[in-house]
């Protein structure tokens, strides 16, 4: 069975019960499967004070906490088809999701304490643009049908650096960098590549041009920008994100990748990226993964791997 067929059968078992939930009325109720796992991923549901290891093709609830460990990764795919993908060192929770299949509405809100990852608007932020919001420790990221990366934390603070933001006043366990990167399903023409809105009380700044970048250094504090980002960047979100969790270091004429998240790969030395078929390593991925899943292995899988069929 390949992923197209996987994520099939996962989301059209989930749309046969109710889609219409909020926290409050339903705890528990199942908003997602884990569609894709790399090295420790754990999820706490709910008050329980455990953790479970997560699973591919698991289901995932509403109020779910996700943690990923070093060298690890989580993709999500949500009922509206929107794909939530969180890197290593990574906590979130989805704490709101209505949606309603019939009308292809609904509203989603999410949180991400720390760490890197991406998200990938379906079908809420397509039809209910004001309706899917990401929040951090500093700003909320107001989603409106597009496909995004971001990252909180030290890490924010270093790629801010390579982009010549002031960093004096970022507070190195909530600043947040976020990059706008293209349109989402179902938008992807040259000419709706979608915005987002990054903002708090001091203020707020939007992104409308693929590859631009918005820099919150805390809470409080306004958010700068946009630039354009480099590629030291891209190389960042791709390698994190991407394919491995453990990518080489930066290259600039200020930063390297020393320290970031205390991953030690980051610190390779310098000098041109192998070809991404050179850094796949198939042991990385959880065995349970469909195994022609990984021949994506180019720089078009990006954007092919969400280029699912899903039944409504």
């Amino acid at each position: 069975m390949n992923a197209r067929k996987l994520m099939t059968m996962s989301l059209a078992a989930l749309m046969a019960g109710p889609l219409l939930w909020t926290a409050d009325a339903y705890a528990e109720a199942k908003i997602g499967v884990s569609a894709a796992i790399r090295g420790k991923v754990f999820v706490r549901s709910g008050a329980a004070a455990d953790q479970r290891r997560a699973s591919v093709d698991e289901s995932i609830l509403l109020q779910d906490e996700v943690l990923t460990k070093q060298q690890s990764a989580l993709q999500i795919l949500l009922l509206d088809e929107s794909v939530f993908t969180i890197g290593e060192n990574c906590e979130m929770i989805i704490d709101r999701f209505v949606y309603d299949p019939d009308q292809k509405a609904g509203e989603m809100s999410g949180k991400v304490l720390k760490g890197a990852f991406r998200f990938m608007s379906g079908r809420i932020g397509k039809a209910n643009p004001t309706k899917a919001n990401i929040e951090t420790p500093s700003a909320t990221i107001g989603i409106r049908g597009t496909m995004f990366e971001g990252v909180v934390g030290e890490d924010a603070i270093k790629l801010a650096k390579l982009l010549g933001f002031s960093t004096d006043s970022a507070d190195s366990g909530k600043a947040l960098l976020v990059v706008l990167r293209g349109p989402g399903r179902g938008t992807n023409s040259l000419s709706n590549n979608g915005i987002i809105r990054v903002g708090n009380g001091a203020g707020t700044k939007t992104i409308s041009s693929p590859n631009y970048a918005v820099f919150v250094p805390g809470p409080g504090q306004a958010p700068i920008g946009p630039i354009k980002i480099t590629d030291a960047i891209l190389e960042y979100f791709d390698f994190y994100l991407r394919t491995l969790p453990n990518g080489p270091a930066f290259r600039g004429d200020t930063e390297t990748g020393e320290g970031l998240s205390g991953q030690d790969s980051f610190n390779l030395p310098g000098g041109d990226f192998p070809p991404l078929n050179d850094l796949f390593d198939d042991e990385l991925f959880d065995n349970q993964i469909p195994e022609d899943m990984d021949e994506c292995r180019d720089e078009f899988c990006y954007y092919e791997e969400y280029e699912y069929e899903f039944t409504d």
